[in-house]
């Protein structure tokens, strides 16, 4: 179907307007020829008489020469006579005794028209407002002379959609608090908004919920076929009436099913034949979750390591009287004063020899335990150490950029965790310790960078409030040993150490990362810890320093001055805090 071109003229001139069939230039009997124009709204009365002053936007108030100049080409203007109602969404027909020639809806996003046949018209609102139905019918007596009807279109909200929508949405409800039993869920719609309210027993079950929710959310759209559908700013239609002519615009094919175009603001696309116009709720969500929504996470990080190695050997030497070495071992590996622990000489000087037994324990242990508290659902990180500079080079020159990176070091820790059936957690946790060592450094552009010994894991584990876990351990050992001998005589039983050397070592390296979550809630006020780190460590007075050689004061309050000297002020100061400063949230004791 197409639709015609010409517009409808309207004037905005209120003398002008005359009885459907009527000429503005038949004025009854008892008025006069011209009536005076009412004066716009918003201006003053020297403004609507010196027209000629008024600014750009304002209403235009015609001269009698220009009214007389309109009605030269204008014959009348057509206003609405009647008035049909539409309830949104449901469609009403008209019956036409004969058939229209042309019709017109100007705002099709309110409502629109379907041409059922030639005697049948079908409209439908869209959406709630008003907008005009103008039809045209040809006199084939007159045909120059078309009767228009004109009806105001007032397009009602459905009284019945909102009971219609609680009613599907108290079943929805029902349906959700039977499939999710340890929730209770309350449904309701506010406008185009569906609130959701009421308390779920977990977070995972208030976003399953939730997802159930926005999946069943009202749908508001409306679809148009496409079959035969041309679309046109005007909204105008010209039926082939075999008894009118002089119809402007192009003719609509008869038996044509279907006529409209959905003109609304939101999401517009097209699925199978017809062009669909979709509007979804939006879903506010109000739900509770009972308990705790705080986790605390303990991570224990304990490493030992252990080192233990012996080592024997002999070297000797024997000289004459003169001097002159006559026979010599070097195979201990031993310098003659260095490194052995029994030198001997014997024979006036004559025997020198050097014995190295050893036995060396070396052991490392080490401990963080860093503790981490985050919201259910976010992520918390920590770090205790530092940052080590690294060389770089940047930029994009052909020699680069000489720059500065700073790798960290310590203990990094980071951990999402996940509340579900009341107080079990779900943790994503992630930690590292790491410490600089220069025996694996590097030397970049003439600087010296140390490496770095790295333990971290990186794991998702799951447990109940106050259980720990081990998400990570390490247990190594090393075992080594070497010899150096003389051939034969190294080898004899009891005495084969006089003529070489025998090293042997062991290594233990014991590694082990625990994790224990907790649910915690904030501290009132009278529950704030008696004894914090550093809080009975106090500065020394004159006294205490000079005379009694203390580094840390024996009092119980301390002076908050640079050095205990001024007496008076100290008195001041803790006569005032017991006054005026005491309770939990100043920081005097009121002792």
């Amino acid at each position: 179907m197409a639709l015609a071109s010409a517009p409808a003229l309207v004037l905005a001139q209120s003398a002008a307007q005359t009885p459907s069939g009527q000429s503005a230039g038949a004025q009854p009997a008892n008025q006069p020829a011209m009536q005076p124009a009412m004066r716009p709204a918003g201006t003053s009365r020297m403004g609507v008489l010196d027209a000629a002053r008024q600014p750009v936007g304002m209403t235009p108030t015609p001269s009698p020469e220009t009214l007389r100049r309109f009605q030269q080409y204008v014959e009348g203007v057509v206003d609405t006579q009647n008035t049909l109602d539409l309830i949104s969404g449901r469609p009403r027909i008209l019956k036409f005794r004969k058939p229209p020639s042309r019709i017109q809806i100007p705002d099709l996003s309110v409502a629109r028209f379907d041409v059922l046949s030639d005697s049948e018209l079908s409209l439908t609102g869209l959406a709630v407002g008003a907008t005009t139905l103008n039809i045209w019918f040809t006199d084939p007596a007159r045909p120059d002379q078309p009767e228009v009807l004109s009806y105001l279109v007032r397009v009602l909200p459905d009284p019945e959609a909102k009971e219609r929508i609680d009613r599907s949405f108290q079943a929805l409800q029902d349906e959700i608090n039977g499939a999710f039993p340890r929730s209770q869920v309350r449904l309701a719609l506010v406008g185009d908004t569906v609130l959701v309210e009421g308390q779920a027993h977990d977070v995972t079950e208030a976003s399953r919920i939730i997802q159930i929710v926005e999946a069943n959310a009202p749908v508001v759209g409306t679809s148009v076929p496409l079959d035969q559908l041309e679309d046109t700013p005007s909204g105008v239609g010209t039926i082939n009436n075999p008894g009118g002519s002089g119809s402007v615009g192009q003719t609509i094919t008869p038996g044509l099913r279907r006529f409209g175009l959905t003109n609304a603001d939101e999401s517009r696309g097209v699925a199978g034949n017809a062009a669909v116009t979709v509007r979804r709720a939006k879903v506010m969500n109000l739900l509770r979750v009972p308990g705790q929504q705080q986790v605390m996470l303990r991570v224990t990080v304990a490493e030992v390591n252990r080192a233990a190695s012996r080592a024997i050997g002999l070297n000797f030497s024997i000289t004459n009287n003169s001097g002159v070495n006559i026979f010599r071992s070097l195979t201990g590996g031993i310098l003659t004063g260095g490194s052995s622990n029994l030198p001997v000489l014997l024979d006036n000087g004559q025997i020198n020899l050097a014995i190295q037994a050893l036995r060396g324990l070396s052991y490392a242990r080490s401990l963080a335990e860093p503790n981490l508290v985050a919201m259910n659902g976010q992520t918390a990180s920590f770090q205790a150490g530092g940052e080590f500079p690294v060389p770089v080079v940047t930029g994009a020159t052909n020699t680069g950029l000489q720059g500065v990176e700073f790798v960290p070091f310590g203990v990094q820790l980071r951990f999402t965790p996940f509340i579900s059936d009341g107080n079990r957690i779900r943790l994503n946790v992630a930690a590292e310790v790491s410490t600089r060592n220069t025996s694996t450094g590097a030397t970049v552009g003439g600087s010296s960078v140390s490496g770095r010994d790295t333990r971290n894991f990186s794991t998702v584990v799951e447990l109940r409030s106050g259980q720990t876990m081990a998400v990570a351990g390490l247990i190594q050992t090393t075992v080594g040993g070497g010899s150096d001998k003389v051939p034969g005589a190294g080898d004899l039983p009891v005495v084969g150490w006089l003529f070489g050397s025998q090293r042997t070592s062991s290594n233990e390296q014991e590694l082990v990362i625990l994790v224990t979550p907790e649910l915690v809630s904030p501290l009132d006020a009278a529950e704030l810890p008696a004894h914090l780190p550093g809080s009975d460590v106090f500065e020394p007075d004159d006294m205490e320093f000079y005379v009694l050689n203390r580094l840390e004061s024996r009092h119980k309050e301390d002076a908050r001055m640079s050095v205990r000297t001024d007496w008076d002020r100290l008195i001041r100061t803790r006569s005032i805090e017991r006054k005026y400063i005491i309770g939990p949230t100043g920081h005097s004791d009121g002792r």
